[in-house]
């Protein structure tokens, strides 16, 4: 999903290449809100070092949001960076920085002007560019042309050129699609992946004929290769590290999309599952929506298997696990959604495999009745 896609955003530390050639749920949206946490890097080290030796400002700002200091003390001296910055690649860094400094304390109306003058301006690197596309598709919203940060980030062009009808989540599809048409970072690469291969499942519209569902597979699995890529890049930053797991979770889902086609080419759902759980781990953290994927994943085969269903959420019950909160809340806001959508039939589903789910959504406010929703095969993840 974030989905929503662990969920939140994606903090994007960016160390920009000098002079370098050129939809969704609430999941991910709302999982990543961490300030100074699962942040990009678009260039090597050197050249950030570069950034903070000559730029007192710019490594005061840094130094405090790493260690989760005043939003409005960082914003300021981002702006006295500005007055410094020597070239183009570094007054886009300091104005990605500053957006994502502001999202992060809930700013996001003045986050979303910055971060679409950044995505469009051809003074900037191609990867600072896909990183801040990435970031607006990130922001919560809800899914509806009526909600003030869909209205926001569609408008003026090329943004309101995305947003055909009243189709939301098309319209984030496409901004994620700008995203890798720039540089393909793992993260768009594997949301658009897990968006064909649902086609697929669902016999979308455009995946009726054999060969509209061999154009959309052969797509997915080029975007996973193409993630893949990237993940062992980001592996070899210390910057980009941080933001590893999230991107194995969203690989484990697209994987996972991958096997209820029956597709074990690139390995099974349940270990790039247990991959994405090391990842976090590994790093003495957990996340909650990492067990919840998995979970529907297997929740959502033919006949599913409740004992393992329900032995996959056990964490998800205590407020110790990462994301908890952003989970919950979550978890409440999807009883909201149209009682076909995947936002409203995925945590009925989980409820009605295993009775600790049930009390878990019977607390944040779920009836009877929305758990109880009949369950349809057209909504699955």
């Amino acid at each position: 999903m974030l989905k929503p896609h662990q969920l939140a955003g994606i903090l994007l530390v960016i160390a920009l290449i000098v002079g370098a050639a050129a939809a969704y749920e609430y999941r991910g949206q709302l999982s990543q809100r961490i300030l100074g946490k699962n942040v990009f890097s678009t260039t090597p080290v050197t050249a950030q070092a570069a950034l903070q030796a000559s730029n007192p400002p710019f490594q005061q700002a840094e130094q405090l949001r790493l260690s989760g200091g005043d939003p409005k003390t960082i914003e300021q001296l981002y702006d006295q960076a500005m007055l410094e910055a020597s070239d183009p690649a570094q007054k886009g860094q300091i104005q990605y920085l500053k957006a994502v400094v502001m999202w992060n304390s809930g700013d996001d109306s003045g986050a979303i002007p910055i971060l679409k003058s950044v995505a469009t301006s051809a003074d900037y690197p191609p990867k600072l560019r896909a990183a801040a596309f990435l970031e607006l598709d990130l922001i919560p919203h809800k899914n509806t042309i009526r909600d003030p940060i869909v209205i926001e980030v569609f408008e003026g062009d090329p943004f309101s050129q995305l947003l055909v009808g009243t189709n939301v989540s098309l319209a984030y599809e496409r901004l994620l699609e700008y995203s890798t048409s720039y540089y393909p970072l793992a993260i768009p690469e594997l949301k658009l992946a897990a968006s064909d291969l649902q086609k697929v499942i669902l016999r979308d519209p455009t995946a009726s004929t054999s060969v509209e569902v061999a154009a959309l597979k052969s797509d997915a699995l080029t975007r996973i290769s193409l993630a893949d890529t990237n993940i062992a890049q980001m592996r070899t930053n210390p910057a980009d590290n941080e933001q590893v797991p999230e991107a194995m979770l969203d690989r484990a889902i697209a994987i996972g999309k991958l096997n209820h086609l029956g597709d074990t080419s690139l390995g099974t759902a349940e270990s790039a599952f247990d991959a994405a759980l090391k990842e976090y781990a590994d790093r003495g953290e957990s996340n909650a929506y990492v067990y919840y994927d998995y979970a529907l994943y297997e929740a959502w085969k033919p006949n599913p298997n409740a004992s393992q269903v329900q032995s996959i959420l056990t964490p998800v019950y205590a407020s110790s696990t990462g994301s908890y909160a952003s989970f919950t809340q979550m978890l409440k806001i999807s009883r909201t959604a149209t009682t076909s959508s995947s936002t409203r039939q995925n945590p009925a589903l989980l409820a009605q495999l295993d009775s600790r789910f049930t009390a878990l959504l019977s607390s944040l406010g779920w009836k009877p009745s929305d758990i109880s929703i009949p369950i349809q095969s057209s909504s699955q993840q």
